[in-house]
């Protein structure tokens, strides 16, 4: 590997975020299970980032408007008009990133 995730080097704890990387390759591989198994969040999050990625390609070829549609205004209408919801996903954001750095620290990362 040509680097190490900082927040383990620190504090040899897996941060929510280690493993990712080898569960994208597994993923690319056709082992959906076994990436799965590596890193639960960080293929979520992959597919989220890539849907993000795609909306935001369509939106600049045929000037539509589903990124802020989809990605942006939700959190903000939901921010501004419904702050303990709002403080309800956050938790639960957290307590995602908690339990996957658990996950990780289980299997030994």
């Amino acid at each position: 590997m040509l680097w190490h995730c900082p927040f383990k080097y620190i504090t040899n704890i897996p941060c929510p975020g280690c493993g990712t990387t080898r569960a994208v390759s597994l993923l690319l591989h056709g082992e959906i299970s076994q990436a799965l198994y590596t890193n639960p969040l960080g293929i979520i999050l992959t597919f989220i980032i890539l849907l993000g990625i795609f909306a935001k390609g369509i939106d600049l070829l045929f000037k539509t408007d589903y990124f802020n549609r989809f990605f942006i205004s939700p959190f903000n209408n939901l921010k501004a008009k419904h702050k303990i919801l709002y403080i309800c996903f956050l938790t639960l954001c957290v307590a995602l990133c908690v339990g996957n750095s658990y996950w990780n620290y289980c299997k030994g990362l």
